[in-house]
C-alpha cells in the first residue's frame, strides 16, 4: 500500500494508492492513521509512506486536489 501526503500552500490531500481518500485546508493525524490501520488491516499490506509538496500555482489552476495522483506532473511535485 502506498500513501502519499501532498501539500500545497493551504491545503493538503491524502492518496492511498494513487486515489484521493482525504482533501481539505488540514487532515487531522489522527483520522488519517485510523484510516491507514484499516485499509492495511484489510489488505493485509505493508505500507509506504511519501511526503511531497505540489506546486501552488498549478494547484490553483486546477481548485482542488486531482481525484488521482498520477494526474499531478511529475515537475509540479517537490519530495520532502
Amino acid at each position: 500500500m502506498q500513501i502519499i501526503h501532498a501539500i500545497s500552500d493551504n491545503l493538503e490531500a491524502l492518496y492511498i494508492d494513487g486515489e484521493l481518500v482525504s482533501e481539505g485546508s488540514h487532515i487531522d493525524f489522527d483520522d488519517t492513521l485510523s484510516l491507514l490501520a484499516t485499509q492495511a488491516n484489510t489488505k493485509n499490506e505493508k505500507i509506504y509512506f511519501e511526503s511531497v509538496s505540489v506546486d501552488q500555482d498549478w494547484l490553483e489552476n486546477w481548485s482542488c486536489f486531482p481525484s488521482h495522483f498520477h494526474h499531478i506532473p511529475k515537475d509540479m511535485i517537490c519530495i520532502n
